[in-house]
């Protein structure tokens, strides 16, 4: 971790990587949660995916973690295997930039 991620990213939150769908259900499956340093803050404006396609953000983090979009994010540690259950938000895009400072590790720009 970077020195300034260090100083910066002192809040935990907790991604759910997008597995597969459940070939019999159709349900979305997710990995293990994945508890992450991060910042956040809540932000409304419009944006555009990877397809281009718009939408309005809800949260922003940011961190070191490469989050992918279709992943399920919370703030906070959690612990359960449903992110649906435990009100997380779908990743929408995923904004990767430089570590200007350090260079040890890239920033993320998570939106839902």
């Amino acid at each position: 971790m970077s020195a300034t991620a260090n100083w910066a990213y002192i809040f935990k939150a907790t991604v759910w990587p997008k597995a597969t769908r459940d070939n019999w259900t159709g349900a979305q499956t997710f990995g293990a949660p994945v508890v992450i340093n991060c910042a956040y803050q809540a932000k409304a404006e419009h944006r555009r995916d990877a397809m281009g396609k718009e939408f309005t953000s809800r949260l922003v983090f940011y961190t070191e973690h490469a989050a992918n979009p279709g992943d399920y994010i919370k703030v906070g540690e959690h612990s359960g295997a449903d992110p649906l259950a435990l009100g997380a938000e779908q990743i929408l895009s995923v904004v990767r930039t430089p570590d200007l400072f350090d260079q040890k590790a890239d920033d993320y720009e998570v939106v839902t």
